[in-house]
């Protein structure tokens, strides 16, 4: 959201995941790019995980300028579990 973004629009993204194996999987990281037209707004990103376990989100300078979310979740992620990430980033 939205469709169409302009300098100094906010724009909220939902990133969605699964273990779509039987078993746990661990060390969970999801990491996103963000172009060198986004900057990630602090404090936004958040994580729901299957039994409300958490996680802890870095954010880095990446090599095109811009930079790099890396959410690591807390707990191993079971078979057949999903959950979702969301955070918010400006155009530039």
């Amino acid at each position: 959201s939205p469709l169409i973004a302009k300098p100094g629009d906010l724009i909220t993204f939902q990133i969605h995941f699964r273990n779509i194996g039987d078993y746990n999987v661990t060390n969970v990281r999801i990491i996103d790019n963000l172009t060198p037209r986004l900057i990630y707004i602090q404090g936004t990103g958040q994580i729901t995980a299957p039994n409300d376990a958490g996680g802890a989100l870095s954010v880095v300078p990446n090599k095109e300028g811009s930079q790099m979310l890396e959410f690591r979740l807390d707990e191993p992620l079971g078979g057949g579990k999903s959950g979702s990430i969301t955070f918010q980033a400006r155009v530039r």
